[in-house]
């Protein structure tokens, strides 16, 4: 890589035990935040030189398949990764939260 080169850093271990590698780091707004409470930033094989340190993010409600639930993408600074909440590990998330991240990097029906 070039001196200006950039590339997205994925959280350590302990935060994304059993996440996909395209996952690169789990926030939470807390409840009060509204209707996207979690961001979650993605990379791997999701993410390109050309997009520099912009990275896609899904923003998601508490349950973000239901009928009323809220689903966003979003592209986001990774170097401004204090605006998004607190980090939260992959497996706080709620199980629907996970089903609906994996669902929406994987399919286009999201």
């Amino acid at each position: 890589m070039g001196r200006n080169s950039y590339r997205p850093r994925r959280a350590s271990k302990k935060w994304l035990e059993d996440a996909p590698d395209y996952v690169l780091a789990c926030y939470d707004f807390g409840k009060d935040k509204g209707v996207d409470r979690y961001t979650v930033l993605f990379g791997g094989d999701l993410w390109e030189p050309s997009m520099g340190s912009t990275v896609q993010a899904l923003c998601l409600s508490e349950n973000p398949c239901t009928r009323f639930g809220v689903r966003i993408w979003n592209e986001y600074n990774a170097r401004q990764r204090s605006n998004f909440g607190k980090p939260v590990k992959w497996l706080a998330l709620p199980e629907c939260v996970r089903e609906c991240v994996i669902s929406c990097a994987t399919e286009d029906d999201c």
